[in-house]
């Protein structure tokens, strides 16, 4: 989904870009520097979210972190949490993008309990077969208040992605060569993306409703903030007493997570016999808590 703006002459050269990823409990500011060569990371900030809040909220925030940092940019990247949208794998008999876009509202019509006039569709092309796409229907209203709240603040977005498709949308951007075919698990605060990448196209997404929340319940005290409780959550399995009693429940939420995304692997590997995956690309909050990936 984009919203596109007038490139400055600079920025055909050297592009700042800001990228704003609104979450459940953060949004979080991220910037990068692109030359024609390279994509150099920036400075950083992770805001929290108390509760729900408007955009008009999360916007006001965002600009006051740009501000204190001095986070210029020339192109601004806004990523939406997924759960306002409607997500539908969709297989049409061709693969020319043009036509796709014509036929995807007939084809999401009743697939998607709302009306199709009040949506904003897109789609990414997956890579199990010609025509064989990811689509997305965010309500009209809500993507137009975004992008009014940014805009008031100048912070006209660029590009507006949804998650759980992020991480696709950016494997051609990482800045160490990744191979072929790859895992990449996004473990969020209420849920948990997987996505299976082969030749740099997105071959299978799936979103487990298993996340941090579940991983750091057990460890939670009456009124504990579970922020706190995930900066220094341990799970290696050397504990005794009642917190090693804790981590093994922590690890059972894990080891739940990993059934899930291995049930997603053989059906996957059932249809794709001749794709094998080489690594694991682990992103998202788990991988600030010690002992996960080991346990995963």
């Amino acid at each position: 989904m984009a919203h596109k703006k007038r490139a400055s002459l600079s920025s055909l050269f050297t592009e700042r870009i800001l990228c704003v990823d609104v979450g459940t409990r953060f949004v979080k500011v991220a910037g990068a520097v692109r030359t024609p060569r390279t994509l150099e990371p920036g400075d950083r900030v992770s805001i929290p979210l108390a509760g729900d809040v408007s955009p008009e909220e999360v916007a006001g925030l965002v600009a006051k972190a740009v501000r204190e940092r001095n986070m210029a940019a020339d192109r601004i990247i806004l990523g939406l949490a997924g759960r306002s949208a409607f997500f539908r794998q969709v297989s049409f008999p061709f693969a020319k993008r043009e036509k796709v876009a014509q036929a995807l509202p007939f084809e999401l019509a009743p697939l998607v309990p709302v009306n199709m006039e009040e949506m904003v569709l897109d789609f990414i092309p997956l890579g199990s077969g010609p025509g064989h796409v990811l689509a997305a229907a965010l309500p009209r209203e809500l993507l137009a208040r975004w992008i009014q709240a940014f805009e008031a603040h100048s912070l006209s977005p660029d590009v507006v992605g949804l998650s759980p498709a992020g991480p696709a949308l950016l494997a051609g951007h990482f800045p160490q060569p990744m191979p072929a075919n790859f895992l990449t698990v996004d473990i969020g605060w209420r849920s948990t993306s997987v996505l299976y990448l082969a030749g740099g196209a997105l071959l299978e997404l799936r979103s487990i409703p298993l996340g941090l929340m579940d991983i750091a319940s057990p460890h939670l005290a009456a009124g504990e903030d579970p922020e706190q409780v995930l900066a220094r959550l341990d799970l290696n399995p050397v504990h005794s007493g009642e917190q090693g009693t804790a981590v093994a429940r922590s690890r059972d939420a894990l080891a739940a997570i990993g059934r899930e995304i291995s049930m997603t692997g053989f059906a996957l590997q059932a249809r794709h016999s001749e794709i094998s995956w080489e690594q694991t690309l682990l992103c998202g909050g788990g991988t600030l808590i010690k002992g996960l990936p080991a346990a995963l």
